[in-house]
């Protein structure tokens, strides 16, 4: 569509997005039987045979695409590839360093037919971990498989995100058709200091007058932005759990503060309420709410080089009241705000999955988190444990909740974390709903 037929035909949104099966439970997308089924044409969702271009064809997609992306040299990534013929035609207009992956052995077979004697190169390979050494291209074009990954759960998308960062080179361009997923949860995955965002999924009109609403689903693009040396210093795998029956181990792992202790060594910490303000004289009664707090030069010095917590003696949900001690706050600092009654849990379990899956994001992206209440056991109790889960997918219910436990134990005897049945229960809840 050109921009001349724009004013009469633009539609306010993509029509929603139709699965090719009424049935098609959303998790299946994960599922490594489910694709090659699809593409060897014995599930009831089976693709034809010779070629099928999710969302649209290379025609419709080449004009956005090459605004981004020059021909040539660059080193292009095409995941999911399917037997979409856009990989071929891809080559043909003159990018010709590719190479393409999918889930599936069967769509791979179908793409060797598909592309003949081009020199193009085809595997096998897991988007949320790629088998390719960090900065291995310049460019990759995504059609519906970070949709695919996304549908099948947060923390996927969040590992498949975490993959293009470290294969993307600095400069290059991650251009994605998307329609499956909320433009939302697409462009908080790609936050932070890695990624400028090129497209965001709003209507675009390209140089030539075409429209990109003839994509029939949203247009996104980010550029990587080069790392700086403290985020390249951090991101690094996350380190391997001690076993739970060793108890010096276990302590020197988790131990730090006399009001917190490392969830995840070097990368999590959980505890109570970081410090108090001493900018100004405090009430009574600020001073009776500031009696669980550790003292502001113990906060002061914590050990994980430059990292520190938000000063304040505010009660947390009354987030105004942090505001006349921002200036007191380390430079750099974020503060992150989760209304959660004490001794209580989230409004719902799309809130507690939302919190959990931005952690998760961070925490993957290599930024240094602290988790904390008032006191430090309940509530960060029941989101460390969730976190947990998500961070390291051996991690069951049980031994998340053990840890979180003896990381409270290391600092505070004769205590609960989580505090309630209805949070250990939360907990639970949350591995049902990650863990089907």
């Amino acid at each position: 569509m050109r921009l001349s037929r724009l004013l009469w035909t633009l539609p306010l949104a993509p029509p929603p997005l139709r699965l090719r099966s009424p049935c098609m439970a959303g998790n299946k997308y994960g599922r490594k039987d489910y694709w090659d089924d699809l593409y060897r044409g014995s599930g009831s969702d089976g693709l034809p045979a010779e070629a099928f271009s999710w969302y649209c064809g290379w025609s419709e997609l080449e004009p956005f695409w090459s605004e981004l992306v020059a021909s040539g040299t660059p080193r292009v990534l095409v995941p999911g590839m399917g037997n979409d013929r856009s990989l071929v035609e891809l080559y043909d207009a003159g990018w010709r360093d590719v190479t393409a992956f999918d889930y599936s052995e069967d769509a791979v077979t179908r793409a060797r037919a598909l592309v003949g004697r081009r020199d193009v190169r085809l595997l096998c390979a897991d988007a949320t971990a790629l088998p390719f050494a960090d900065a291995s291209f310049d460019a990759v074009l995504d059609k519906g498989t970070l949709d695919a990954v996304g549908i099948a759960g947060d923390t996927r998308l969040q590992e498949a995100v975490a993959e293009l960062t470290r294969t993307t080179a600095a400069g290059g361009v991650v251009v994605t058709v998307s329609r499956a997923l909320e433009p939302s949860s697409l462009l908080s995955a790609f936050t932070g200091q890695d990624w400028k965002v090129e497209r965001d999924g709003g209507l675009h009109v390209a140089e030539g007058g075409e429209v990109s609403t003839d994509l029939a689903a949203g247009l996104f693009a980010w550029r990587r932005l080069p790392e700086g040396p403290r985020r390249e210093s951090l991101r690094a795998p996350l380190p391997a759990l001690c076993s739970l029956d060793d108890a010096t181990a276990v302590a020197a792992q988790h131990a730090c503060t006399s009001f917190a202790s490392w969830l995840v060594p070097g990368r999590v910490l959980v505890g109570r309420y970081p410090g108090s303000c001493p900018s100004r004289p405090c009430t009574a009664a600020e001073q009776r709410e500031r009696a669980e707090l550790p003292p502001q030069e113990e906060a002061a010095a914590w050990p994980p080089g430059g990292v520190a917590g938000q000063s304040g003696n505010a009660v947390a949900p009354q987030t105004a009241r942090f505001q006349p001690y921002r200036a007191d706050a380390p430079e750099g600092a974020q503060f992150l705000h989760f209304p959660i009654p004490d001794r209580g849990v989230a409004d719902s379990p799309e809130a507690l999955d939302g919190l959990v899956s931005e952690l998760s994001r961070r925490a993957l992206d290599g930024q240094v988190l602290y988790i904390h209440c008032w006191g430090g056991r309940g509530r960060t109790g029941m989101v460390a444990a969730c976190l947990l889960g998500s961070l390291y997918r051996y991690v069951g219910a049980e031994e998340a909740l053990q840890r979180v436990q003896r990381c409270l134990s290391l600092r505070e005897a004769g205590c609960r974390s989580p505090e309630t049945e209805a949070q250990v229960e939360a907990v639970r809840e949350w591995f049902k709903r990650k863990r089907p």
